[in-house]
């Protein structure tokens, strides 16, 4: 990832921070982690309704998320960019 195709660090923190905050609400929401959330498989137990299949692909949009941009931070501040 070079700087000139590297978005601002300051979006990639703006997008970290949107990613956390839906983990922290969901994480609130179901009391228990996404991991948790999986393994019990909360989706079918719920019965397949659209609350939950879009919480759960919320949820795993974030956790996928916050990897993403945590490693273009990284591979920013590597580069010496930040």
């Amino acid at each position: 990832l070079s700087l000139h195709d590297a978005l601002p660090i300051s979006e990639y923190l703006r997008r970290l921070s949107q990613y956390r905050r839906a983990d922290v609400l969901l994480t609130q929401k179901y009391e228990m982690s996404f991991d948790e959330f999986i393994s019990r498989r909360i989706v079918r137990e719920r019965g397949y309704g659209w609350d939950v299949e879009s919480d759960a692909m919320e949820w795993e949009t974030a956790i996928s998320g916050m990897k993403t941009m945590r490693r273009n931070i990284e591979e920013l501040q590597e580069e010496g960019h930040v």
